[in-house]
């Protein structure tokens, strides 16, 4: 019998392991007919292996490995009563069979419902995992080079398991995907995250939303981002981060020219907060979205953002719902579309807009565009494909890159914006 640790296993499949699968395989397809016969909506296929104590959800890995018989049985997926399961140890059962046997081919979902999941995926959100269950994690996920999109987020990890994930990052060099939000990570589990983020050049994606680290944590993560070049996304929605917080942010932004969305929904940044975000906006042009929904916004935040759109920034996308800004600040947003062709979307719903800055976004929105440019790259490439189609001597040949550049601008496509707007709701 294997046991779920067991590092030895051969890298051969013998005859039974095979008669196993084909078995599941069979069980699972005459299941999943029932199932699509409509006569059990709402439900999904469960493993139950016998002679265990309490049925356990896995999929054909997890019976391969324990090395038991099996029944395949339909339970109501809406349902998830709380079982007795060691996921982790599912988990790293399977990662050990994925690397001794079926390497790439075989999948590493591993949530408690058997399902066909995407390959080099862990998700094990909401599964109640201590920080004791993340040290477990990352001592498998140091080296592996498999997994390149992880999820953690609404567990109990807390800054021990914040430590374990940042020994990942150090060393770890296959990890594009982080999610480790809703986890009780404190500003201390922050730094050392960002210390380890420092050194790492793959992870493109960090959501850290819902750990209420402050000001504190946002400044390790500023201190970072002056540093890394390879962080792509970051989610730092609920962290209770104020003004001075929003400052350190803003200064990194100066040194960074990688990050493309900078999240900072229902933190309380205010006016002065987005003063400087917006300062450092002309100094990133990286940078397309940036969420700022329920932050304490009025009509003069929106002031400092009209002047960074009217100077044609790179922001594509800024969510501003739920704040508290006026008609004043609608009509200063309005005037600043006429002068920018980049942004795509302007969300304002939930303020305090009336119908003179509603008219004014409208009007706007329908006398205004968005213009979605080649890259710089692609252009010079069409206008050198044209020289060498017409030769020498067209007109064209002569053209220096930039004006080539000009002329491309005009086969640019033109968009109509996104802006929303309605009143809060009267409760």
């Amino acid at each position: 019998m294997r046991n779920f640790g067991d590092t030895h296993a051969g890298n051969q499949l013998e005859q039974r392991d095979c008669d196993v699968i084909e078995e599941a395989d069979l069980k699972i397809k005459r299941t999943r007919s029932t199932m699509s016969q409509g006569e059990s909506k709402g439900m999904s296929i469960e493993v139950i292996l016998r002679g265990e104590d309490a049925p356990v959800n896995l999929g054909p890995l997890e019976y391969l490995a324990k090395g038991k018989d099996f029944d395949l049985v339909l339970v109501d997926s809406r349902d998830k009563s709380d079982r007795d399961v060691d996921l982790v140890g599912v988990v790293l059962a399977r990662m050990d069979k994925c690397r001794t046997m079926w390497a790439d081919e075989c999948s590493t979902q591993c949530y408690v419902e058997y399902s066909h999941s995407l390959n080099n995926s862990l998700h094990l959100a909401s599964n109640n995992l201590s920080s004791k269950d993340c040290l477990r994690l990352a001592r498998e996920l140091r080296h592996n080079t498999k997994i390149y999109n992880l999820d953690v987020s609404s567990n109990f990890i807390a800054d021990q398991g914040a430590s374990a994930l940042s020994s990942v990052l150090l060393v770890n060099s296959s990890l594009e995907y982080l999610n480790a939000g809703s986890n009780g990570i404190s500003a201390e589990g922050v730094d050392c995250m960002s210390t380890a983020l420092r050194a790492n050049d793959a992870l493109k994606f960090l959501e850290l939303s819902f750990n209420g680290f402050g000001d504190a944590g946002a400044t390790c993560l500023a201190d970072m981002l002056t540093v890394n070049q390879s962080l792509e996304h970051l989610g730092l929605g609920f962290n209770g981060i104020l003004e001075p917080g929003a400052i350190a942010l803003s200064r990194s932004l100066h040194d960074n020219t990688r990050l493309r969305t900078l999240e900072l929904s229902y933190n309380a940044i205010g006016d002065q907060g987005l003063k400087e975000l917006a300062k450092s906006l002309l100094h990133c042009p990286t940078l397309k979205t940036l969420g700022l929904v329920s932050n304490g916004i009025t009509d003069e935040g929106c002031e400092y953002l009209a002047e960074v759109l009217e100077e044609n920034g790179g922001l594509e996308v800024v969510g501003l719902s739920s704040n508290l800004i006026g008609d004043a600040g609608a009509a200063r947003l309005a005037a600043a579309l006429y002068k920018n062709d980049r942004l795509k979307s302007l969300y304002l719903e939930e303020n305090e807009i009336g119908e003179e800055g509603g008219r004014a976004l409208e009007k706007a929105a329908e006398e205004t565009e968005c213009v979605e440019r080649m890259e710089t790259g692609v252009q010079e490439a069409v206008m050198m494909g044209l020289h060498a189609r017409l030769g020498q001597q067209c007109w064209l040949y002569q053209l220096d890159k930039y004006l080539c550049s000009e002329i491309l601008l005009l086969a640019n496509d033109r968009h109509r914006r996104t802006v929303l707007h309605y009143p809060k709701i009267e409760t």
